[in-house]
């Protein structure tokens, strides 16, 4: 057994409650031996295009927590488990009559309900859940299987998006949302609703106003990480203007390069939900994680200063507004020392970001128009993938806008043969871009330089253009 013993936080941070959870070592088991031990979460780009079709029409939701999740599930495996030490001393002032049981001063027990920590636990969770919202006439998405959508009355929108055993679930109206949430719930032993208009899910702060607005931060995460680490300083900018040179400094001992890796995860946890602003900090500090140098834990104390100066910022969904996909697709040329170009994109919905990217680029461009082709490549990519959910989420979108700052691009899709390209991989890429075009799956626009979003991911910016 495992003990897990933590605090649970209100929205305000304050203390609600201490939770303790007796746990499986699951590391004990033969993984290899089971072969359902993996519980899909609803992926983070459907999650906001949730909330971004929730706030274009200003339909409301609540947050379902299910207690006890995986005892609600019966095994379907044979596995026992033994308490030892301090927990089975616990154990026996609660069922005294356990004693006889014991083996040379330990219990053996066999499992009959999942716990946390057994490696097929998340699956049968996931399996009941989902069969609980299939027989309430829900139908699983086919473009996410944490996404389910109940059609049996159009005049009703009911929607269900799940992560382990947290239902957003979203209604048209609140009284809508309060009996949903009643009838799922009503199938487990206990469960608690949120509030409607403040409340914490997945490590975010969900507030709405009268506009519904949907507003979403991670300061109460953020300040945790910057008590963790005793950090006071605070930095009106994330990165300096020389965070791509190439780094000559001595790599670190093992425990900071430990502390490193484990802030990074935490960092990306938080760019990939509602700071999107960080993203190219922690995607390009996280190529380091194993070979971590003095030079990049420098660049991540001054990104944890700027977080530390900048808590409460976070996304805003804008009620009333418009669903439809705005794709900011940039590239940076040459961008690191070792000469490889950077990707940046930005998807925009109801006013706010529902998805991003920032990475460096595995073609070696030989131009600034091949380094946005290959950035334009993704973009079309990522619009397939997100027109795709919006259709499986019932949620009405119009064609995909990507937005280009480089005439060359937009001149060259014109044409029905690209200009000169270096490599046939470029070229493969030209014509996936073009075909999407010329089949009206989406369009290509220009915008300035000044008006694009993606910039901020593909290079660090310093001063007003940041």
């Amino acid at each position: 057994t495992v003990t897990n013993v933590r605090e649970k936080l209100d929205e305000k941070g304050k203390i609600s409650s201490i939770k303790c959870r007796i746990c499986a070592n699951g590391s004990r088991l033969d993984k290899s031996l089971y072969k359902n031990s993996s519980c899909p979460t609803i992926a983070t780009e459907s999650l906001m295009l949730l909330f971004a079709d929730a706030a274009a029409h200003r339909r409301e939701f609540k947050s379902v927590d299910i207690e006890g999740a995986y005892l609600e599930c019966s095994m379907n495996e044979e596995v026992y488990m033994s308490f030892s030490g301090r927990v089975l001393v616990e154990l026996l002032i609660l069922y005294p009559n356990m004693k006889k049981y014991l083996h040379s001063g330990v219990l053996y027990v066999k499992l009959l309900k999942a716990l946390y920590g057994l490696p097929m636990s998340g699956y049968l969770w996931y399996q009941k859940l989902k069969s609980v919202l299939i027989s309430l006439n829900y139908e699983m998405s086919n473009k996410d299987d944490c996404v389910f959508i109940n059609k049996r009355d159009p005049n009703k929108i009911k929607k269900a998006g799940i992560h382990g055993d947290d239902i957003l679930v979203i209604c048209d109206n609140i009284d809508l949302v309060n009996e949903e949430c009643e009838r799922i719930g009503s199938n487990f032993t206990n469960y608690k609703v949120s509030d409607h208009n403040n409340f914490k899910h997945l490590g975010m702060v969900i507030s709405r106003n009268e506009n519904r607005d949907i507003d979403i931060n991670m300061s109460k995460y953020i300040l945790d990480i910057v008590k963790e680490y005793n950090l006071d300083d605070v930095n009106k900018y994330p990165h300096d203007n020389k965070m791509f040179n190439k780094d000559s400094s001595n790599k670190v001992p093992e425990n900071i390069r430990k502390n490193y890796h484990s802030i990074i995860y935490k960092l990306l946890f938080i760019a990939k939900r509602c700071r999107p602003d960080i993203l190219l900090n922690v995607s390009y500090l996280s190529s380091y994680v194993n070979a971590c140098t003095y030079t990049k834990c420098k660049y991540l104390i001054k990104l944890m200063q700027y977080l530390n100066n900048s808590m409460d910022r976070g996304l805003k969904f804008i009620g009333g507004n418009s669903v439809n996909l705005q794709i900011y697709a940039d590239a940076s040329f040459m961008a690191h020392s070792d000469l490889y170009g950077r990707t940046g994109i930005i998807v925009v919905a109801s006013n706010s970001v529902i998805a991003t990217k920032s990475s460096k680029q595995t073609l070696l461009a030989m131009s600034s128009t091949e380094a946005e082709l290959i950035s334009l490549y993704s973009a079309i990519r990522i619009s397939t993938e997100l027109r795709d959910k919006c259709a499986s989420f019932s949620i009405e979108c119009s064609k995909p806008v990507i937005f280009q700052d480089n005439r060359n691009i937009i001149a060259m899709l014109d044409k029905p043969k690209p200009y000169e390209l270096s490599s046939k991989h470029v070229t493969l890429k030209y014509y996936a871009v073009h075909d999407a075009c010329k089949n009206n799956e989406v369009e290509v626009q220009w915008c300035s330089t000044e008006d694009m979003l993606a910039d901020i991911m593909t290079k660090p910016l310093m001063g007003d253009l940041f």
